[in-house]
C-alpha cells in the first residue's frame, strides 16, 4: 500500500466510518471502497479524491502525501458565502449568474446542500479560484500544485509522483 491508500483508511477508521459508509457516500459498491484502501485501484480519481477528501475533512493534498496537516475545520457554505458577500452580490444575485435558484444558493450557505462537480468548477470559474480553495480552509489559493515544486527538497520518488499526476490531469483533457 502507497500514502494514499493508508491516509484512505487511516482516515476512515478515525471518524468511525464503515466501507459501505465510504461506498455510499461515493456512490460505489464497497467492493470498490475497499479497494482504495488495500491499493488495487492504483490511479483515483481526481474527484474521487476531492470527495473523499471533504468526507473525511481533509485536504486533498494530504490524503495524496503531498502536505502532513489532515484537518480541516472549513466548510464550503462559509467559503461560498464570503466569496459572495467580497463581491457584494446578493443570493438572488449568484443565482442567475450560476443559473440555480435562490433556495440552492441558500442551502448552500446553510450547510444543507452541496454543488455537484459542474456546479462547483462554475463557481470556482465565477470567483477565480479552485475547487480546493472552496472545499477547504486555507488562505492560498494556489491553483496548480503538482506544477509548483518551489524550493521544498523532493525526493526523487515524490518528484516522479507529482509528475506521474501532471500527465494524469494532462490526460483527462485527451479524453
Amino acid at each position: 500500500m502507497n500514502v494514499v491508500n493508508v491516509r484512505i483508511k487511516n482516515k476512515r477508521l478515525s471518524l468511525n466510518l464503515t466501507l459501505a459508509d465510504v461506498a455510499e457516500y461515493l456512490g460505489v459498491k464497497e467492493a470498490t471502497a475497499q479497494r482504495y484502501e488495500s491499493g488495487e485501484i492504483k490511479n483515483i480519481k481526481h474527484e474521487t479524491i476531492v470527495k473523499l477528501a471533504n468526507l473525511f475533512k481533509c485536504r486533498p493534498a494530504y490524503l495524496m502525501g503531498w502536505e502532513n496537516e489532515p484537518e480541516v475545520t472549513y466548510e464550503f457554505s462559509e467559503r461560498i458565502k464570503e466569496l459572495r458577500l467580497k463581491k457584494n452580490l446578493t443570493q438572488t444575485e449568484l443565482s442567475k449568474l450560476l443559473s440555480v435558484s435562490k433556495s440552492t444558493i441558500s442551502m448552500y450557505e446553510n450547510g444543507n446542500r452541496e454543488p455537484d462537480l459542474k456546479t462547483l468548477k462554475a463557481i470556482a470559474d465565477f470567483f477565480n479560484v479552485s475547487i480546493d480553495y472552496l472545499l477547504i480552509k486555507s488562505n492560498n489559493d494556489i491553483k496548480t500544485i503538482a506544477s509548483n515544486t518551489g524550493t521544498e527538497d523532493w525526493t526523487k520518488e515524490e518528484l516522479a509522483e507529482i509528475e506521474s499526476f501532471k500527465e494524469f490531469v494532462k490526460s483527462k483533457r485527451k479524453k
